[in-house]
């Protein structure tokens, strides 16, 4: 599942008992990395079949080189929530 945010596409995933969320946006092709096959902590992203463990966020396949962001999760009665990190505003 993805939706967006002030930081950008993000991706959460499901394993096990566990909800881990990345950047949805594959850091090779500009995929929708939600829209991948998970397959045990691994996402396969839909355009070159690369591959990002989602608990780390690191490549696991090319041909993604560049980690993924990963974002910390929580549930709280039921719903699953991300922390998104606030960002220094600009006057």
């Amino acid at each position: 599942m993805g939706f967006g945010s002030d930081d950008g596409p993000i991706g959460v995933f499901r394993v096990g008992d566990a909800f881990w969320a990345i950047e949805d946006t594959c850091t090779h092709g500009r995929a929708s990395m939600s829209e991948g096959e998970l397959d045990g902590t691994w996402v396969v992203c839909p355009f070159h079949g690369g591959c990002v463990d989602v608990t780390t966020g690191e490549p696991t396949a090319g041909p993604i080189t560049v980690p993924a962001k990963t974002y910390r999760t929580k549930v709280i009665d039921g719903g699953v929530y991300v922390e998104i990190p606030s960002s220094p505003r600009t006057a």
